[in-house]
């Protein structure tokens, strides 16, 4: 299985090219933002995102790093991995709605119970 990450672009219309179309095609998901943003999403939910390993993950990175340095404005760029504080960004992510969110989850191994139950349970 090995090390997954979550991945978001966005691109303005205006620096969009065919060429960025066809480097993030197999995106998970692609949304378009017509009103408040005028950009498109590439989101991958879980893929290996090595940009110093897969030659196919570096193709993709090039126009970004290009874009961080001539336009930072016109693109985010937003990478998560699974352990904690693993998260690289180019561009103004933010800008384009794109953010993370901490929060705590309890595996769904652990059914819930009401505090009464609890109670009831240990009182033998």
């Amino acid at each position: 299985m090995g090390y997954r990450s979550q991945v978001a672009i966005a691109i303005e219309f205006k620096a969009l090219t065919k060429e960025i179309i066809t480097l993030f095609k197999d995106a998970d998901t692609i949304y378009v933002q017509e009103d408040d943003f005028q950009c498109v999403v590439f989101y991958y939910d879980s893929i290996k995102w090595y940009d110093n390993l897969y030659p196919e993950i570096m193709d993709k990175m090039a126009p970004l790093y290009k874009m961080d340095e001539e336009s930072p404005e016109s693109f985010g760029y937003m990478r998560i991995g699974e352990e904690i504080g693993d998260i690289d960004l180019l561009g103004r992510p933010s800008l384009f709605g794109i953010y993370t969110i901490q929060e705590i989850q309890i595996d769904d191994a652990y059914p819930d119970i009401s505090a009464d139950e609890l109670l009831k349970k240990f009182q033998n």
